[in-house]
């Protein structure tokens, strides 16, 4: 039979595995979200840009 404290020993270990994956999911969700938010500014800049040359010509 299991004693009390393996099972608390058990427990105890999968919350911390399950942490582990907890954080390491978060951590590359934020670097998508900061990638592509990156990307997004960089259209944006080139969008302006362009729009700034075109008043220019006019």
């Amino acid at each position: 039979m299991l004693a009390v404290g393996d099972l608390l020993f058990q427990i105890t270990m999968f919350l911390i595995i399950l942490s582990v994956f907890y954080l390491v999911f978060r951590l590359l969700l934020n670097m998508q979200k900061s990638r592509d938010s990156k990307e997004l500014n960089e259209k944006l800049d080139r969008i302006i840009e362009l729009l700034e040359k075109q008043d220019k010509h006019r």
